[in-house]
């Protein structure tokens, strides 16, 4: 299982990085998520190192930064922190908005549970992966490796029957996508480096099943597949797959034969496959050397194992020295020893297995404990960058409500200003015009009164009769007798004086008081009246100290309400207005 694991990382490291540029960040920045992506694999320490300088450089998108941590963390096998890093990406609008994005974190969701034994979330994360492509419609074929996924978690989870029928629908999956890719003109390796791997995972469960007959017809069917990938064999990937891949792929089918032979009972053909084995370059790695020591259990040739066992220790980093991998060697020597009749030796390696053991528990718990610590101290780190950005958003609100507040205030003391201005200077302009309409109806007034005391002059006036009136003599008579009642007599100046009471002193009606008033002033009663009120308030405002209200009641007003609303009807100005630019220009003189 662990080498399942293992290889579907390696292959979602080249494949992501095929698609690398869709996380890049711009040119002109010192350190690239590409940069970091092609650390991560060699130098885990060193790429997170990176990553902290491009978070520091703020020019990459947080998702892609926290992709990248979930990816480290996986190869650094600090599971916990690698699960905390992968929800915060799949819980990014980018990431589940693109449902490649999506499966491929969801796959490492996948990987990052099982390691640490936690199925039932593994199988979450599964049913996540097709429920996304389900919702994108994404086609029959493209859903292998969702599929695969979900059959490694129903293998660890006891469903063998389960796991073996979808994989078995990975594999036509994949089969049928390579297919529709040559049918469409396309040549992509990678679809063959799947469908290899699920042929290796189906041998590998057939074998631990011990159904060594299926086994060895799906290995051997998987000689078609690495036929098609040696065409295939390049520099560079997605487009070419490199030569120590494909050995990888010759050299793990090789030593599955080798082995699968020895348990069906063909010696011959296992120590064929072997020799295969034993000539790739893949055997003198670790990894080569494990599987070699399988074989040689499996053949029970224990001097072989010990000397193997041995070899690949010196292989191995002394550093690191408390170590799965110390841990299953010390087993095997174990084993072999027992075996070989070297009891002490054996003894000796059962007392380190214990110890390793122990060690390794115990290590597992600080890293766990330390994982856990480094979580709730980056949720507080983060906690607090929040409360401060929410801080730095506040005051940037605040700034602008004050700034819009400022400037509103300023443009609405702008309008006050300019509304002022424009309406004093109309107030000017009304108020000379006020004053010369007065000084015309004076000297009306005085040619009126000039009539009265000479009527012999009367010949020298023009002519200024209303024809278009048809006024008669007797209501030009009425209408001089009303005039002198409310201006010679001042009775406008009575504040409670009425129509009444004029036709009662004239010894007419209203409807006589009414008509004679329009044909000759061309106004009715109370504009009349108001016409007079309004000229003494307009010589009283120019040469009074007097307030508004004296002059309102004296005038006849009654009230300086009534004296506004006439006023301001009459000129849109206030009495208050026009006595101030009186005043003024009073002053100016």
């Amino acid at each position: 299982m662990n080498l399942f694991r293992l290889s579907t990382f390696m292959l979602y490291i080249l494949f992501s990085l095929s698609l690398v540029d869709g996380y890049s960040q711009s040119s002109d920045s010192i350190i690239s998520i590409k940069d970091v992506q092609k650390r991560l694999d060699t130098a885990p320490d060193e790429a997170l190192r990176m990553l902290e300088q491009v978070k520091e450089q703020k020019q990459t998108p947080p998702f892609k930064i926290d992709w990248v941590a979930t990816q480290i963390y996986m190869k650094k096998q600090q599971y916990r922190l690698a699960l905390e890093y992968g929800r915060r990406t799949l819980a990014n609008d980018s990431v589940r908005n693109n449902w490649q994005y999506y499966c491929n974190m969801c796959e490492n969701m996948v990987n990052i549970c099982i390691s640490l034994r936690n199925y039932e979330e593994a199988l979450r994360y599964a049913n996540l992966m097709q429920e996304q492509q389900e919702k994108h419609h994404v086609p029959e074929s493209k859903k292998y490796v969702s599929v695969e996924t979900l059959a490694e978690v129903q293998r660890l989870m006891g469903n063998k029957e389960k796991a073996y029928a979808l994989n078995q629908e990975a594999t036509e999956a994949a089969r049928r996508y390579i297919e529709d890719l040559a049918s469409r003109g396309y040549d992509r390796p990678y679809p063959f480096l799947y469908l290899s791997l699920y042929r290796e995972t189906r041998t590998n469960w057939l074998m631990e099943d011990e159904l060594y007959k299926e086994a060895l017809e799906v290995s051997l069917k998987d000689l078609q597949i690495q036929e098609e990938l040696k065409k295939r064999v390049g520099r560079n990937f997605p487009d070419k797959i490199p030569e120590a891949v494909y050995q990888k792929i010759v050299a793990r089918h090789a030593i599955r034969l080798a082995t699968i032979y020895l348990y069906i009972g063909k010696k011959e053909e296992a120590e064929k496959w072997y020799r295969t084995y034993y000539e790739n370059p893949y055997y003198q790695t670790p990894e080569g050397i494990s599987l070699s020591i399988e074989y040689f259990q499996a053949k029970k040739d224990y001097p072989q194992v010990i000397r193997q066992a041995n070899e690949l220790t010196g292989m191995l980093d002394p550093a690191d020295s408390l170590s799965p991998a110390h841990l299953q060697i010390a087993l095997n020597l174990a084993e072999a020893y027992e075996q070989t009749n070297r009891h002490p030796e054996a003894i000796a390696q059962l007392k380190r297995c214990i110890v390793l053991r122990d060690s390794i528990e115990l290590n597992e718990e600080k890293s766990d404990a330390l994982e856990m610590a480094t979580i709730y101290e980056t949720q507080d780190k983060e906690r607090m960058i929040d409360l401060q950005t929410n801080e730095l958003n506040r005051n940037r609100l605040l700034l602008i409500s004050a700034c819009g507040a400022i400037f509103l205030l300023g443009l609405i003391l702008y309008l006050i200003a300019r509304n002022w201005r424009t309406t004093r200077r109309k107030n000017i302009t009304m108020a000379k015009q006020i004053r010369e309409q007065l000084a015309y109806s004076k000297s009306i007034e005085q040619q009126l009164t000039l009539l009265e005391t000479h009527p012999e002059e009367q010949a020298d006036m023009p002519d200024t009769e209303n024809t278009t009136q048809n006024i008669t003599g007797k209501e030009e008579l009425l209408f001089e007798k009303f005039r002198l009642l409310i201006s010679g007599q001042e009775m406008y100046r009575n504040p409670k004086l009425t129509r009444d009471e004029i036709t009662t002193r004239m010894g007419i009606n209203k409807n006589i008081l009414s008509t004679m008033l329009q044909k000759c002033a061309g106004m009715n009663f109370t504009d009349y009246v108001n016409h007079f009120r309004l000229a003494y308030v307009l010589e009283r405002l120019a040469d009074s100290d007097d307030t508004i209200e004296t002059i309102a009641e004296e005038a006849g007003f009654g009230s300086a309400r009534n004296l506004y609303r006439v006023f301001r009807n009459k000129y849109d100005m206030s009495p208050t207005d026009y006595k101030t630019i009186v005043m003024e220009e009073s002053r100016r003189k």
